[in-house]
């Protein structure tokens, strides 16, 4: 039996997804849950509906000495709380990134020091994504010559629970909304198809809504083992898309990640081949299913018990978040951005 109930956690930031963490962690048995944020509402909450152990501050969390910490608060937050965690040694998770802005000097902070550092990498664990993966590794599609992808969600609906332009998706300065999916997605373009060559992109404000924050992206993705993408990116869908075709001389996959489908058609043959998959728990108000997040923590409780390596590191972080400086420096040039 692995022993994850033996552990400490301390969440920091207990918004939307601190309390999703807090959830995926009793779901794997952790029984001692320390949690903070900013927000006195919302640490009764996490009190109230989870048993959580709530403390005033990041350091009155740190003097308890958790095993690990989880940091999910708004992304433009994250750096602090992670150097933070390095200077108490502990192993930290951070939520997905929309900025490569000091991950640089984060990367050197951990250099040399044997310490479970894991950058969020959820959609690697949807089940949707995982069968794509294993038919575009199983080789019989060869290198696909292109994609269409398309992610939207209407921003006020991220939380129907509260105002949009209280939590970060709808404020600028936490580089949340648009910028936020751009990240989140590129995380599943380079799962699939490797790394990224060159970028080309648009994208600004294309709502009434009232937040300056952008909105709308089109983005075209050349990646380095041949493969041509576009990508339509928005926070403006009153209702929620992931879907991706994906096309090669040898066949064609279709993924809808909202009705939980993958589809193969292969050259010369007649019918499509399909696969379904079981829509899992999606928890009143939120979009997505647990289980994705839930293996994902433990994918990370795994490498601080020592059991398995993290899935991802801070470099690979850094390579991602230099995709979304590309799109940026894009719109701002009007050139195609070349990643070397």
């Amino acid at each position: 039996m692995t022993r994850y109930n033996t552990l400490t956690a301390f969440v920091i930031g207990l918004g939307s997804m601190g309390k999703r963490r807090v959830r995926n962690l009793r779901a794997l048995g952790v029984e001692r849950i320390l949690g903070t944020d900013l927000r006195d509402d919302r640490r009764r909450e996490a009190v109230e509906r989870y048993g959580i152990e709530a403390v005033p501050s990041v350091e009155r969390g740190l003097a308890q000495h958790p095993d690990l910490v989880i940091i999910s608060t708004p992304p433009h937050r994250h750096l602090e709380f992670a150097y933070a965690a390095i200077q108490a040694g502990l192993p930290f998770f951070m939520e997905a990134n929309c900025f490569s802005e000091g991950m640089a000097g984060l990367i050197d902070a951990l250099r040399g020091k044997s310490l479970v550092a894991a950058p969020s990498r959820t959609l690697w664990f949807n089940e949707g994504v995982r069968r794509v993966k294993e038919l575009l590794d199983a080789g019989s599609l060869g290198t696909p010559a292109e994609f269409m992808h398309h992610c939207g969600h209407a921003l006020p609906q991220w939380h129907p629970w509260e105002d949009y332009r209280s939590f970060y998706g709808g404020q600028p300065e936490a580089k949340g909304a648009g910028w936020d999916m751009v990240a989140f997605e590129s995380h599943l373009f380079t799962h699939w198809f490797g790394d990224v060559k060159s970028v080309s992109a648009l994208y600004g404000k294309r709502t009434t809504f009232n937040t300056p924050v952008d909105d709308t992206f089109q983005i075209i993705l050349e990646f380095r083992a041949g493969t041509l993408g576009s990508a339509m990116i928005d926070v403006i869908s009153p209702y929620a898309f992931r879907t991706t075709r994906i096309v090669s001389e040898k066949g064609v996959i279709a993924f809808d990640d909202i009705k939980k489908t993958v589809d193969l058609f292969t050259a010369g043959s007649i019918d499509w081949t399909h696969y379904r998959h079981e829509p899992g728990h999606v928890e009143p108000g939120y979009v997505a299913s647990e289980e994705m997040y839930i293996q994902e923590i433990e994918a990370f409780l795994k490498a601080v018990l020592g059991l398995a390596p993290y899935v991802a590191t801070f470099e690979d972080e850094l390579k991602l978040m230099r995709i979304v400086d590309a799109v940026r420096e894009s719109k701002e040039t009007g050139r195609l951005i070349n990643l070397q």
